[in-house]
């Protein structure tokens, strides 16, 4: 690797460079670049609390667009997020699982 010096002199800029990206690096981590690595692991301010997971699956459209226009109007009535909507509406579901297996009935 071609040694690349500082306009200040003495330094190796390469060498500096590759320490910051280098895994095995032993070398001293500039502050700034320490800092980001740790923000960088960090989950953003939203996503924080109760752990998300995104599924999907195939339903026939008109439930889908029946679902979408219940959670649109619950949200606009009490302008709370659409997860909590969605876990809401999941919860009453699954308090009323019997009557869903009645209805699908149950083998």
């Amino acid at each position: 690797m071609k040694s690349i010096s500082s306009p200040a002199g003495g330094d190796n800029v390469a060498a500096r460079l590759k320490a910051r990206v280098d895994t095995n690096s032993t070398g001293p981590v500039p502050a700034q670049a320490q800092a980001t690595a740790e923000t960088a692991t960090e989950k953003p301010a939203r996503s924080r609390g109760t752990e998300m997971d995104r599924r999907s699956w195939y339903m026939p459209k008109d439930s889908a667009d029946a679902l979408a226009e219940l959670v649109e109007q619950l949200y606009w009535e009490t302008r709370q997020p659409k997860q909590a909507i969605l876990a809401a509406v999941v919860d009453e579901v699954l308090a009323r699982r019997a009557q869903v297996e009645r209805r699908l009935g149950k083998r």
